[in-house]
């Protein structure tokens, strides 16, 4: 009966143990391949798409760009500014990483390929997560991007996610969350998908195209065990500790009969 009592102030104990925040899994920045690495977390994509132009009250559909990635995934092409260099060029236009892990991707190796001369060109780069048994979750990045874009969670635009065209647009980050206390909340149950939406400007030279995602923070806060878990872990504790009770005396009547 002791080692029953045991177990069951055990399964108690895992039940009703405090819960904390960890970091959100799998949301990883662009760039953890390492240098010349393809990174498949991130998967890249030519597909039309809209965007409504700085400036603009109507959206503009753009179709798919010349880029094709590499293996449907990009590599990691370069840290920013002096360290981007590209087979086809040189190109150092792009912010330095605001961190060591947070690198640029581009559709290939050659970080300076120009695409998309002759017009603008839609491309998509994809992160899926997956949240389960969450009671709150968050998550606080910035991206930049060559050129224009902006971030969806799960279809939801996310506020502050928006990058113009402009020389800015790639030399320096915008900042964008997602927060489930918010009341606006895109994260869901399961699986999560974050689409960055780049429209590179079309021009003949000089032209690449490619992002950088550093993600700030994130936590997960585990949904509490219901109470009727905790009674059923009791429940099922008394049963376990009558069936001894039970059996042990059924034993000693045998005996003595």
């Amino acid at each position: 009966m002791r080692r029953t009592a045991l177990t069951v102030a055990a399964l108690a104990a895992v039940f009703s143990a405090p819960v904390f925040a960890s970091p959100i899994v799998g949301l990883v920045d662009t760039g953890s391949a390492g240098l010349g690495n393809v990174d498949t977390n991130y998967h890249f994509a030519a597909t039309s798409g809209t965007f409504i132009p700085q400036g603009a009250t109507s959206p503009v559909t753009y179709n798919a760009g010349t880029a094709r990635g590499t293996s449907s995934s990009g590599v990691v092409g370069c840290t920013g500014g002096a360290n981007c260099y590209g087979v086809a060029g040189t190109y150092k236009a792009w912010t330095a990483s605001a961190a060591p892990a947070s690198l640029w991707l581009a559709p290939t190796a050659e970080t300076g390929q120009t695409y998309d001369g002759q017009a603008t060109g839609s491309y998509t780069w994809t992160l899926d997560f997956n949240l389960y048994n969450f009671k709150n979750a968050a998550f606080t990045a910035q991206w930049a991007s060559d050129n224009e874009g902006y971030v969806t969670l799960n279809g939801q635009t996310l506020t502050g996610s928006t990058i113009y065209d402009g020389y800015p647009a790639f030399q320096q980050f915008t900042g964008f969350s997602d927060l489930t206390d918010s009341g606006s909340s895109a994260l869901v149950l399961g699986k999560n998908q974050l689409v960055f939406h780049v429209f590179n400007v079309g021009q003949p030279v000089a032209n690449p195209t490619g992002i950088n995602v550093d993600f700030l923070s994130s936590n997960v806060i585990p949904a509490p065990v219901p109470a009727s878990a905790l009674l059923f872990v009791s429940a099922m504790g008394a049963l376990a500790v009558f069936g001894r009770k039970r059996g042990r005396n059924s034993s000693v009547n045998s005996v003595a009969v």
